[in-house]
């Protein structure tokens, strides 16, 4: 627990290293600022994003990874799930998660590690390696 001043002189401190006002104060009510806004929609986010990622680090410690696969339908029907069982049990301890999607995701944004596409490989901010030919 914090006292209601320390929280004040907490937000005070923040909003001076950033030169950002975060909150509009009255005697009665305080309320985020546009800027506070988007900061805050940003943070909730960055925790989220973060929590995932401490969940997926808590598997992988105790000998369970999740890896999850964006790709496309054609390409899982005919090619991935006739080989998901034979990898499951070479390596039973990883867990696999697959994301059908025509769209190319935004790694961070959608939760996803892996992308299997058709194409060229031309894939702005992305590597890409081949996988057939």
């Amino acid at each position: 627990g914090l006292t209601p001043a320390a929280v004040s002189h907490q937000i005070k401190e923040i909003e001076d290293q950033l030169d950002l006002v975060l909150f509009t104060r009255t005697s009665r009510t305080i309320r985020l600022t546009e800027a506070g806004d988007v900061l805050f929609e940003a943070s909730v986010d960055a925790l989220d994003l973060l929590g995932r990622a401490v969940t997926r680090a808590r598997k992988m410690g105790r000998g369970t990874a999740l890896l999850k696969i964006t790709l496309d339908a054609q390409f899982a029907t005919k090619w991935l799930m006739r080989r998901v069982d034979d990898f499951r049990k070479q390596r039973p301890g990883i867990e696999l998660r697959f994301d059908i999607a025509s769209k190319l995701r935004d790694f961070d944004r959608d939760d996803v590690d892996v992308g299997i596409r058709f194409g060229a490989g031309k894939y702005p901010g992305l590597c890409a390696d081949r996988l057939f030919e």
